[in-house]
């Protein structure tokens, strides 16, 4: 099982935050390249995703656009190691957003919050000549939602995954941090997230 420290948020922002490497590759995947970084101050989770690639695609708008069919930076995460249900969170470089809640991708619902998901998550997304990356904010008051009961502290465990996509490219891209099954591929596959702790 793949296993990742979440570590507390220094002043020295992101060069203290260990980079998960995206290296499970699916496919035909031409060359590309991928990494996340997860951490955590008081008031919930920061993400960071990148990737580099020849090829980007970014079509889809709006709040129920479908970013995975565009160059798609994913993060999947479950509040704890037993817990069955996860939250989904889908980005394209236009800031286009899919939030998921499942326990396996034929009961995912797609969550649409009275609140805009942009002012609840306030991403923000980088292209350059190489790729694009994201950074954004979750809230524990949105994760408390969802799992009531959840708290941030050293030694605790959840169960997540990275991913990247586009599923609408040819060939398409495909690529994980915790390896998923290819019979029935699917990147919904809820045991076969990696582990991670919360440490200082």
């Amino acid at each position: 099982m793949k296993t990742y420290e979440i570590k507390r948020m220094s002043e020295n922002g992101w060069s203290d935050i260990p980079k998960a490497l995206l290296e499970e590759k699916y496919f035909d995947t031409p060359e590309t390249t991928a990494w996340a970084q997860l951490a955590y101050d008081d008031e919930g989770f920061l993400v960071r995703l990148r990737t580099d690639e020849k090829e980007h695609r970014n079509v889809e708008t709006g709040p129920i656009g479908t970013p995975c069919a565009d160059s798609c930076l994913e993060f999947f995460f479950s509040p704890s190691t037993e817990e069955k249900r996860y939250i989904n969170i889908e980005f394209n470089s236009n800031l286009c957003v899919y939030l998921g809640l499942a326990t396996c991708i034929p009961d995912l619902v797609r969550l649409l919050p009275n609140t805009d998901p942009l002012e609840i998550l306030k991403p923000a997304a980088k292209r350059d000549e190489k790729g694009w990356e994201i950074e954004y904010r979750i809230p524990l008051t949105f994760i408390r939602r969802f799992f009531p009961d959840f708290e941030i502290y050293e030694g605790k465990k959840i169960s997540a995954n990275f991913y990247k996509c586009s599923e609408a490219m040819e060939p398409n891209h495909f690529l994980s941090w915790s390896r998923v099954n290819i019979e029935g591929f699917t990147f919904h596959q809820r045991h076969n997230f990696g582990e991670m702790t919360f440490v200082k």
